[in-house]
């Protein structure tokens, strides 16, 4: 069995070609790697609004943008306006914390 159960992937110079493209060849390997019961993440410098094309094609389980400064699920962070507030950054943490222990 496997031990490793979470990848986390950049996306330039990683899982992006040159042209910004996702290869078939990488793609099929993610696919391989989730059938074996692994998560996949992407962590990147790019702010959680120029990850958005990719989302479809890579389908993450896990989202680290913005150098760090954002993290969650997808659907819960990127695709739902409002989550973040900087004006409660306490309720922030704690609406953060709850997510991650959903996973």
């Amino acid at each position: 069995m496997n031990s490793y159960k979470l990848l986390l992937f950049d996306l330039d110079g990683t899982l992006l070609r040159s042209d910004k493209t996702i290869s078939a060849h990488t793609l099929d390997a993610l696919r391989e790697c989730r059938r074996k019961g692994m998560l996949i993440g992407i962590s990147t410098s790019r702010s959680g609004q120029n990850v958005l094309p990719f989302l479809k094609e890579i389908q993450p389980d896990l989202l680290i943008t913005s150098g760090g400064a954002l993290a969650g699920i997808p659907e819960r962070i990127y695709l739902q306006s409002g989550i973040f507030r900087r004006r409660n950054r306490t309720d922030d943490c704690r609406r953060t914390q709850r997510m991650r222990h959903g996973l």
